[in-house]
C-alpha cells in the first residue's frame, strides 16, 4: 500500500526544523510482522538524521519507481546525497520520519513541514508517505502518521494537511481512520503518460493535549 502523495514536493524548498523524539510502534496497538520463523522486533519510529540518507534514499527511489501514479515527484528529480543529508539535519521547519524494523532497517518513511508563509506557519503539510512491500498490512503506516502528528502537537501547529490521489483508497482510508477530512478536489494535478490524476485535499485539526 502506497499511503499518499508527491503534489507538495515545494516542502523540500521550506526552510530546515527540529524534530526530535522517537515513538514506540507498540504505542499504535498494531504489532509487527514477521517473517516466518523469525521473532518480531521492536518497531520504532524516530527523526532521521544526516547518516540516514543512503537508507532513507534507497526507499524513496524506490516508492517512485513501484507506484509513480500515486507521487507526482520523479526519480530523476530527486536531490543527490549530500542535498538529502542536507534536508536530514536537525532543523525548525521540517522532520523526515522512518520506521525501522530492527533499528537498522528502513520500513517506511514519512515527512512533514511547515508552512513557509508567515501567515501560514502554525500549518504544516505531509508528504511521502511509504511503507516497503514486506512491512505493508503490519500498522507501520499508522506508526509514521501517528508520530508525524505528534511532532505536529509538539510544535503547538493547529492544522495539518495533505493531499492524495483519489484512486488511493487504501491511503484515503487510513487518513480518515486517523482524524482526516476532505475538505476539497484538485482536478488534473499532474500526468503520468498522458493521463492526468486528481487528488482529494484533506486536513486535521491539532489540538494540543489531546492523544493522537
Amino acid at each position: 500500500m502506497t499511503n499518499g502523495t508527491e503534489s507538495t514536493d515545494r516542502l523540500a524548498s521550506a526552510p530546515e526544523l527540529r524534530c526530535a523524539s522517537i515513538f514506540e510502534a507498540a504505542n499504535s496497538g498494531v504489532p509487527a510482522k514477521s517473517t516466518p520463523g523469525e521473532s518480531a522486533a521492536p518497531r520504532v519510529v524516530r527523526q532521521l538524521t544526516p547518516s540516514d540518507a543512503g537508507a532513507y534514499l534507497s526507499v524513496r527511489m524506490r516508492a517512485l519507481r513501484e507506484r509513480p501514479l500515486a507521487f507526482s515527484s520523479l526519480p530523476e528529480n530527486q536531490p543527490g546525497l549530500a542535498e538529502t543529508m542536507a534536508q536530514l539535519a536537525e532543523s525548525q521547519e521540517r522532520c523526515f520520519l522512518g520506521a525501522f524494523q530492527d533499528r537498522q532497517i528502513i520500513a517506511g518513511i514519512v515527512r512533514l513541514a511547515r508552512y513557509p508563509e508567515d501567515e501560514e506557519r502554525s500549518h504544516a503539510y505531509i508528504a511521502g508517505l511509504y511503507v516497503l512491500p514486506a512491512f505493508r498490512r503490519a500498522g507501520y503506516g499508522r506508526s509514521l502518521m501517528q508520530a508525524a502528528l505528534e511532532w505536529a502537537r509538539a510544535q503547538n501547529l493547529r492544522k495539518v494537511n495533505l493531499a492524495v490521489v483519489t484512486e488511493q483508497e487504501p491511503a484515503i482510508r487510513l487518513y480518515e481512520s486517523l482524524g482526516f477530512r476532505t475538505y476539497g478536489l484538485e482536478r488534473a494535478t499532474f500526468s503520468r503518460d498522458g493521463r492526468t490524476f486528481d487528488e482529494y485535499l484533506m486536513t486535521r485539526e491539532i489540538f494540543v493535549g489531546s492523544a493522537v
